[in-house]
């Protein structure tokens, strides 16, 4: 896909317990991080389901932290930018699994 003036920048609010939270300066060391997001369907033929992941590399910057009204989490909010990855020169990689090969 191209397009002129595409916008990079996305916006990310996580939850994290207390195992995570001693994660959050790994997550904002300016390195690149990999978001991946993933969803199972329906089972398609008794062993594969429908599913689609998205995979994208971004940088990450702090927006602001807080708390969860309704649990003990604490709540990041993170902005950041789509990034291409140097190793695969990707942006971003998309799986769809919609159909099983037939012998």
């Amino acid at each position: 896909m191209e397009q002129e003036n595409i916008d990079y920048t996305q916006n990310l609010t996580v939850g994290f317990d207390s195992t995570a939270e001693g994660m959050i300066d790994a997550a904002l060391d300016g390195n690149l991080k990999f978001v991946r997001v993933a969803s199972t369907g329906p089972d398609i033929n008794g062993t594969d389901n429908y599913s689609l992941q998205v995979d994208t590399c971004v940088s990450l910057r702090p927006a602001s932290v807080g708390s969860s009204p309704i649990s003990p989490a604490t709540v990041v909010n993170f902005e950041g930018n789509l990034m291409v990855d140097g190793d695969s020169g990707f942006l971003a990689a998309v799986t769809l699994v919609n159909s099983v090969a037939q012998p």
